[in-house]
């Protein structure tokens, strides 16, 4: 089961996906909030993301999985881990970390800042988030057309996006980490955001935990190298997972 990060949506895992799907069932949702799930005032939890997590997993009758998280989507899928062994088969965590980010909420809250209300034409989004990269595509396929056809806008609510990460000034998830028993990789980008230090932290509680760097990627390594991530899951999954 794939978790996307914040801000994001099912559709950016479809790159990933197309390397799984020929020895694996496949599934990814969008988290309330995002896509084209619903959009709720209020209530946007860690705790609600994982219960909301937990209930796809239940009604679809899925579990034992292995759960497939990035950044804030890495996050909610090791807290299920934690929270729910008998659902988790393995957990990848892919640019997340259980450690306490202070600045998140307001690095959030700055990035959105530079998002127009309104993209004009797709070409213009395209530019905004890059070019035309894999990941520019992703991003701007999460977008949606208003209803007068003026242009592109987001499909979430910036406040909402602020509040799903609040948590993270707070507190940090040392403790749900360390009741994950499952096995677990994680995997970063070579110029990804997880820091060092907690990467070490990681291995420190779980010696037995597996660590893979991939070359020429960022934070949202899994659009920067699909082809990589998906590779390096199927090597994994096909110790964790009897096909």
């Amino acid at each position: 089961m794939l978790i996307h990060g914040l801000a994001g949506g099912a559709h950016e895992w479809r790159a990933t996906a197309k390397h799984l799907v020929s020895s694996h069932r496949v599934l990814a949702f969008d988290q309330r909030g995002h896509g084209l799930s619903d959009k709720p005032s209020g209530n946007y939890s860690r705790d609600t993301y994982v219960r909301d997590a937990i209930k796809v997993v239940e009604q679809l009758a899925l579990g034992p999985v292995v759960l497939i998280g990035q950044s804030m989507g890495g996050v909610n899928a090791m807290l299920v881990a934690a929270r729910r062994q008998d659902l988790a088969r393995a957990l990848i965590m892919i640019e997340a970390t259980p450690a306490r980010n202070p600045t998140a909420a307001h690095d959030i809250k700055a990035w959105l800042h530079t998002w127009p209300a309104r993209f004009p034409t797709r070409e213009e989004a395209l530019a905004f988030f890059g070019g035309s990269s894999q990941r520019s595509r992703a991003w701007v396929e999460g977008l949606e057309v208003l209803e007068d056809g003026s242009g592109l806008c987001p499909r979430f609510r910036p406040d909402d996006m602020v509040d799903s990460i609040s948590d993270l000034a707070e507190r940090d998830y040392w403790g749900d980490w360390s009741r994950t028993d499952c096995p677990t990789l994680v995997i970063v980008g070579d110029s990804g955001s997880v820091p060092s230090d907690a990467l070490d932290e990681m291995r420190r509680r779980k010696p037995s935990l597996r660590l893979v760097r991939v070359n020429n990627a960022g934070h949202d390594v899994h659009l920067d190298q699909p082809g990589s991530v998906a590779k390096t899951v199927q090597i994994c999954a096909r110790r964790w997972v009897r096909i």
